[in-house]
């Protein structure tokens, strides 16, 4: 159980990481040929200003399931490996999640929720606000570049 004081700072890290989502679609495209340390290295400053680093004294989201409805979470990215759990697919297209342009957006998005980088100490990649957090992928919507797109 978290002291008193952590409470209200846990709640405030949800409101700005739920406020901040927007924000990391922008650096998406400048992100994709770059080696993973160097993503690491842009979302710091996102970390540092949610004080993600207090939340870890506490809590690294063990035990802790997000449920994240949004364009599919590929499981197979290496900061994601063995955290996804496969859910349902409610966006009435049939494009196969081996498809490159499937769950673009949804991936982004657990990767911030709880990305645990991909070497044996977790020391590069993409780390995020819960790393030992298990992510429920439940896909309801389609990416821009998803084959379905206009389908949906």
């Amino acid at each position: 159980m978290l002291s008193p004081p952590a409470r209200p700072r846990l709640r405030t890290l949800a409101g700005v990481l739920a406020a901040l989502l927007v924000a990391p679609a922008v650096a998406v495209g400048t992100a994709t040929a770059a080696r993973a340390d160097a993503v690491r290295q842009q979302e710091l400053w996102v970390l540092n200003a949610i004080n993600v680093a207090g939340a870890w004294q506490h809590t690294h989201g063990s035990g802790v399931t997000v449920a994240l409805i949004d364009s599919g979470v590929n499981g197979q990215v290496s900061d994601l490996a063995g955290s996804v759990i496969a859910g349902r697919d409610f966006s009435g297209v049939n494009t196969p999640a081996t498809d490159p342009n499937w769950g673009v957006h949804g991936t982004w998005m657990a990767s911030l929720i709880a990305g645990h980088g991909h070497d044996i100490a977790g020391s590069s990649g993409i780390m995020g606000v819960a790393p030992a957090a298990k992510i429920l992928s439940i896909r309801a919507v389609t990416d821009q570049g998803d084959p379905g797109y206009r389908r949906y």
